[in-house]
């Protein structure tokens, strides 16, 4: 009877042993799938608990010029944070909203806001780092962050453009080669709860690319330098010089007026901002006759000794007459071009017919967009033989009824310098990854069309001389160099009337040096001038300067003596040079120093004691003089420096 109640407890025992056994495998189960299956989630999640997870752009390209002359470039900056729920240095707001220059309102209510983590400021001077730093207060940290610094200043600031906060390009180069320039982005942790954690993990990152340019850092000095003195001068509203090497079509400068300072962009006009070489389209006026011309001869029409009757200063066309600046009578092709005849250029765009004319001036490139590797660019008006009036062939064989931009004028005119080849525009020579010192991309010549033969870009270039020697460019002759130029004085409308208006002109002038031997062609354009409005004593002479000042750069031989003249004087960028007859006036040359990284009060001194003048730009330690050193100058003459504050991290 005994055995029955202990088989049913063996039962019972068995039973409870069983549900142990499942119970601890559920729990080894569970078990495992925590510890094992879900460790990386269940870690990540615990380590949300006091970390958060920012991301931010890694160090940007630096952008050069030809010779590795830095425009742009990126320094460590330390950006501020702060994580509120840490923050118990209510009563010390105030001192940190005075270091960071802020509302001492908003900073509260970022510190006292829920959320988990919030930017301060970022890309802080490093005073400003230092000064937050000394204040020692919790729940505040950094990050290195990459500053975007443009060592230059203004220096080809139309053409660099700049970035915004987040190293993101805004205009000009950093937009358009924001792909080449830009780094990986990158993310790092920082801490949120638990202990007081300012520190982070930042792992290595791939910066961006470095560009480095066609532009040369000195010649883009010089013609920046001599653009913004002609238009304070006369006034001009707004300006352009652009220089390119004519056998190549790569840009050696391109000069805006007004620039800004792209380290403080927003404290200038979005209209500073401009790059007007691309994005602004002007009436070209009379240096348009020089494709008129450059037809002509193509088509054989007429030979440069050919005579032309000009009315004697006035045509009638359509019913409008069109008017010279002096009464002329027979002039022969070669003059018409030299003194710049309305009437004779009239009668060649006639003898041409609108299809012809149309043709050429289409191939030179106008009225379209060279596809230059920049943003904003824009086509000007040709507009298609539909749209032409019976009075356009007239007009446009003047430089009317169309508009064109500065870079179109450029390339044009380096086609009847380089032979007849109209070139592709560049202003990027290479891609370069400096961390594994090799070349990403090349860009080279790129050769769009022949344009004319080179018979007639020779017998153009003699025309083009002789407009400089004897016509109306006379004020852009250069003692030692043969230039081939053209001048153009245009008329533009006023949106008001549709009219042209009598006060708004824009002076040009165009032309290549040396003129047997191109090595620059140059435009330069003033545009609406207060004080006159004549292309011939404006824009002649601002191209004169340029090109001296660039030739003697490059060290380009002189291609000629200099002229028999009674006294010959010019200005080159202010460095005075007087010849007489076949003696020469004995001056003691100077030596110009190396003047760079110097302080003001260093550069003065040195400039005196060599009996050498100073203009100067900026402030701080100078970056750019010109001359260049080592040019041997006379006494009194002036030498330009550039300053520029010096960046300590």
């Amino acid at each position: 009877m005994k055995s029955e109640p202990n088989k049913a407890w063996q039962r019972r025992l068995i039973v409870l042993q069983g549900l142990l056994l499942i119970l601890l495998l559920v729990v080894g189960v569970r078990f495992y799938d925590l510890q094992v299956r879900q460790h990386e989630y269940f870690q990540q999640k615990a380590k949300r608990q006091y970390q958060q997870r920012v991301k931010l752009v890694a160090r940007r390209g630096t952008i050069f010029d030809r010779n590795r002359h830095e425009l742009a470039v990126s320094v460590d900056a330390d950006s501020i944070y702060a994580i509120p729920s840490q923050f118990k240095d209510q009563s010390r707001i105030d001192q940190l909203a005075a270091v960071l220059g802020q509302s001492p309102k908003k900073l509260k209510n970022k510190l006292t806001g829920s959320r988990s983590f919030v930017w301060l400021k970022r890309k802080l001077t490093p005073k400003q780092a230092n000064a937050v730093r000394s204040l020692n207060l919790s729940g505040i940290g950094f990050l290195k962050e990459s500053r975007r610094y443009y060592p230059q200043k203004q220096l080809a600031a139309n053409l660099l453009g700049f970035v915004g906060t987040d190293n993101q390009g805004l205009e000009g180069i950093e937009l358009y080669h924001e792909d080449w320039l830009k780094g990986q982005i990158r993310e790092v942790d920082v801490g949120t709860e638990a202990e007081s954690r300012t520190d982070f993990n930042q792992p290595a990152s791939t910066q961006g690319f470095d560009l480095i340019l066609t532009l040369d850092k000195t010649i883009q000095y010089i013609a920046q330098t001599e653009l913004a003195g002609a238009c304070r001068k006369f006034g001009a509203q707004n300006g352009v010089v652009i220089v390119m090497d004519p056998q190549t079509g790569e840009l050696l400068a391109v000069a805006s007026e007004p620039s800004f300072n792209p380290n403080s962009f927003a404290e200038y006009s979005p209209d500073s901002w401009r790059n007007r070489a691309i994005t602004d389209c002007y009436e070209p006026g009379s240096v348009l006759k020089v494709f008129t011309a450059a037809a002509a001869l193509e088509e054989r029409l007429f030979s440069p000794q050919d005579k032309l009757w000009c009315e004697q200063g006035k045509i009638k066309v359509a019913g409008h007459t069109i008017r010279d600046n002096a009464s002329y009578g027979k002039l022969s092709f070669s003059r018409v071009i030299e003194v710049s005849s309305n009437v004779g250029a009239v009668k060649i765009g006639l003898a041409l017919g609108r299809k012809r004319l149309y043709g050429y001036l289409h191939r030179f490139g106008f009225g379209a967009v060279t596809s230059i590797d920049l943003t904003g660019e824009r086509s000007g008006i040709l507009r298609p033989l539909s749209g032409w009036s019976k009075m356009s062939s007239g007009s446009i064989s003047i430089g009317q009824e169309l508009s064109v931009t500065p870079l179109q004028l450029v390339r044009a005119v380096s086609a009847i310098a380089n032979g007849g080849l109209l070139l592709q525009p560049e202003i990027v020579k290479q891609v370069w990854n400096s961390q594994q010192q090799k070349t990403v991309k090349e860009y080279k010549k790129q050769q769009v069309k022949r344009v004319l033969s080179t018979s007639t870009c020779k017998k153009l270039t003699s025309i083009m001389v002789n407009v400089v020697e004897q016509g109306t460019g006379k004020l852009a002759g250069l003692a030692q160099y043969k230039v081939a130029g053209k001048t153009g004085s245009a008329q533009q409308i006023d949106p008001a009337t549709g009219n042209y208006a009598e006060d708004k002109w824009v002076a040009w002038f165009l032309g290549f040096v040396p003129a047997d031997n191109p090595r620059l062609a140059i435009v330069v354009m003033l545009a609406e001038p207060q004080r006159g409005k004549w292309a011939s004593v404006m824009a002649a002479p601002l191209f004169g300067r340029i090109a001296q000042g660039s030739l003697e750069y490059l060290g380009v031989a002189a291609d000629r003596l200099s002229p028999d003249k009674k006294r010959v004087k010019k200005n080159i960028g202010d460095l005075k040079i007087v010849k007489s007859g076949a003696s020469k006036v004995k001056t003691k040359l100077i030596a110009l120093p190396d003047l760079r990284g110097k302080s003001i009060r260093r550069v003065v001194a040195e400039l005196a004691a060599n009996g050498l003048q100073l203009e100067m730009q900026g402030t701080g330690r100078a970056v750019a003089q010109y001359p260049e050193p080592g040019s041997r100058l006379s006494p009194g003459s002036i030498c330009r420096v550039s300053f520029a504050p010096e960046y300590k991290n």
